[in-house]
């Protein structure tokens, strides 16, 4: 694809305003490929002599649109992705390599790359070659990257511009769903997981696919104290699960202090009850 072309479908969909998905996905394959096809003699990044895969190490930002294609595709699973502070979503670091869930031990390498181009984050596309002409290195001295052209170069920087507004404009709008859900059916699942826990494992509150979950403390909390019922005779750190009055109490702590919070400090992964009680203090609320 030329320049003129490339810079004919950016500005198609910066004149399009608000973007469909479908548009999304078609932005990321045109970046992808062409930003591909503009950088000669690249080294290769699956010979373990020349890369270390820390690149690979970094959490990326990704939109809904694009998390919900991984996950219907079977891509990836829930866990696989995390609360963005970007865009909506971020992709988690596996527990087993400590790299991107993409990253595959098997052929040393992206597995998206590999296996669909057409939906890999394009952050990873700039990464080292860049936009300008010329041949760079990566961070650990690997390349040359050499870029062949800067005009077509700056018309893809182009189609990234409007792929970051169109997701920070995205996460707006997955921000308020998530506000007017709390109180729907993700607070009632919540309500369903913390009945099997004990109260000094609770340190709020999780963000995740899925919904919201219990957010689990490091050792034993005390946070949790203030919604056991005041009569209860059990010992706090004897207690093995949660009362109906003390879950029921910290579900509707939840529905009057959190919608607030995230209004006024956006949404992100984790919300602590020490962050929750701090807040409603400047809110009215009680607990």
């Amino acid at each position: 694809m030329d320049t003129e072309s490339i810079n004919a479908i950016a500005s198609s969909f910066e004149a399009k305003g608000a973007l469909q998905d479908d548009d999304v996905f078609m932005l990321i394959a045109t970046f992808n490929h062409e930003m591909l096809g503009n950088v000669v003699d690249a080294p290769n990044c699956t010979d373990k002599q020349t890369c270390k895969n820390n690149c690979c190490s970094i959490m990326i930002d990704i939109p809904h649109c694009l998390a919900k294609k991984y996950i219907d595709d079977g891509r990836l699973n829930p866990d696989d992705l995390r609360r963005g502070d970007v865009f909506a979503w971020k992709l988690n670091a596996s527990t087993v390599t400590s790299k991107c869930v993409f990253f595959s031990p098997e052929i040393y390498g992206c597995r998206i790359y590999v296996d669909d181009l057409n939906s890999r984050p394009p952050q990873c596309a700039v990464y080292p070659a860049g936009y300008t002409a010329g041949a760079t290195t990566c961070k650990v001295g690997a390349g040359p990257w050499i870029v062949k052209d800067e005009a077509k170069g700056n018309a893809c920087k182009q189609l990234m511009d409007v792929y970051t507004k169109f997701c920070i404009e995205e996460r707006l709008r997955v921000k308020e769903a998530l506000i007017k859900g709390i109180a729907g059916t993700g607070i009632d699942n919540l309500a369903t997981a913390l009945s099997s826990l004990p109260p000094w494992s609770i340190a709020g509150v999780k963000d995740t696919w899925t919904g919201l979950k219990p957010l689990l403390a490091e050792g034993k909390s005390f946070s949790f104290k203030a919604f056991c019922p005041a009569g209860c005779t059990t010992d706090y750190f004897a207690c093995t699960s949660l009362c109906k009055v003390a879950s029921r109490d910290f579900v509707q702590f939840l529905n009057d202090v959190l919608p607030n919070l995230i209004k006024d400090r956006d949404m992100k992964e984790d919300y602590t009850i020490m962050e929750l009680k701090e807040f409603s203090k400047t809110t009215g609320e009680k607990k």
